[in-house]
């Protein structure tokens, strides 16, 4: 099966979170079982390039120079989110139309909107794998519900609804969206997201570690770091080793303040945190080794990667009851699910991990073994192809392609 991923984050260059983390791990892995496999990455100022990294065949392209038509609606409608959401939409149909390949399915995110005008036009099956959309993003930061913010999410809306196969990783998004009419009647597949699990199993363990929390992502409202340092600020009266790391850039204020100094700012206890900034992915795995647990407690989380690393690296993992994550870490104890915003409940679950190595290491080896086999790569591939596959079956229905295609598309996968 020939195979287009759309994708600003795909790393390293360009890697800026969760999306560009899960396309790095999945795309290989279907190169792996066969498949031709393509990214196009489309991001400002980006030089042209064309590579084949690990069998897969990746397209970087900068975006088109902003049409004149463009320009004039940033100036009378003062909409930058809308307009460069159009913006991205253009200059990846354009890309998509210069590649010298015939691709059978396109996978692209709801982010940003980029499949937008392939779901619109329709010249070949697609597939909108639900990241976390920006109504939810605005839903929990609290961005002005405006003109500008209503029209962006009217985009990435139509991008995702037009879809041939929608997929999503978690109950917890798919019930937040279809709670709001945004699905309006679609049903998403559920499946789970990948771990490339053989970088983290050198991960040093639990047992050489301090009693340290990690934290990993970005530093916002969103992802809630400030009941990490309000949690070990509660532990350590009676637990003074206890402390704190956080990996991950600084996004928007907190009462004026940038959001990492402000969170500096909370810590009672000197050095019982330590904010790293950003770390490179290759660094991440050293950040890990020094943690015994590592924390989670989003405000909402759809489905985070860096808690999958943590499990494949054998810690174990505290989460709050909105991350999508929640239901397959209580369900299969590999650590600890926490009411959102909840210090006291945070530090509760952490300490027996941080008082305790012997104990923080047979729940991580838990969620180790639960990591390499039920998101190893290669089984969520062999789901994927599924999913791909059902996307062919679609587009033939609605007159787009024809029955051979679907056959033939079916028959490669059963290899």
């Amino acid at each position: 099966m020939r195979i287009l991923f759309l994708s600003q984050e795909y790393p390293p260059e360009t890697g800026w979170g969760g999306i560009g983390s899960y396309l790095f791990t999945l795309a290989p892995a279907l190169a792996a079982r066969g498949h031709q496999v393509h990214v196009l990455s489309c991001v400002e100022g980006q030089k042209a390039s064309d590579s084949l990294d690990r069998g897969v065949h990746l397209h970087r392209r900068g975006l088109l120079e902003r049409p004149r038509t463009l320009r004039l609606l940033h100036r009378v409608l003062r909409a930058p989110q809308t307009v460069h959401r159009i913006w991205v939409a253009l200059s990846n149909y354009y890309w998509y139309r210069q590649l010298d390949t015939v691709v059978e399915v396109v996978e692209y995110p709801d982010w940003f909107a980029e499949g937008l005008l392939l779901a619109w036009r329709r010249p070949t099956a697609t597939v909108a794998q639900l990241h976390t959309p920006l109504v939810v993003v605005g839903k929990y930061l609290g961005h002005a519900d405006n003109r500008d913010f209503r029209w962006a999410c009217r985009l990435e809306r139509s991008a995702v609804r037009r879809a041939d196969v929608l997929s999503c990783p978690s109950r917890l998004l798919l019930n937040e969206l279809t709670g709001s009419g945004w699905l309006r009647g679609r049903n998403p597949r559920v499946l789970p997201l990948p771990v490339d699990w053989a970088t983290w199993r050198d991960v040093a363990p639990v047992s050489q570690t301090e009693p340290t929390v990690a934290v990993v992502g970005r530093l916002d409202m969103l992802k809630s770091p400030e009941t990490v340092v309000r949690a070990v600020n509660a532990l350590r009266p009676d637990f003074p080793q206890a402390r704190a790391v956080f990996a991950g850039h600084a996004n928007g204020f907190r009462d004026g303040l940038p959001y990492d100094q402000w969170l500096r700012g909370l810590a009672t206890y000197p050095g019982s945190c330590e904010l790293l900034g950003p770390v490179p992915r290759r660094e991440l795995p050293t950040v890990i080794s020094k943690a015994r647990v590592l924390a989670a407690p989003s405000a909402y989380d759809n489905f985070p990667v860096a808690v999958l690393e943590a499990m494949a690296s054998g810690r174990p993992v505290v989460v709050s009851e909105n991350t999508g994550l929640a239901p397959i870490i209580r369900d299969n104890q590999l650590g600890a699910v926490v009411p959102a915003g909840d210090p006291g409940a945070l530090a509760s679950a952490l300490q027996p991990f941080l008082s305790d190595a012997a104990y923080a290491a047979h729940v991580g080896r838990r969620a180790m073994n639960f990591a390499r086999t039920l998101l190893d790569p290669d089984v969520i591939a062999r789901e994927r192809e599924d999913l791909y596959a059902n996307a062919l079956a679609n587009f033939a229905l609605h007159g787009a392609s024809n029955a051979a295609q679907v056959g033939q598309a079916r028959s490669r996968l059963a290899f």
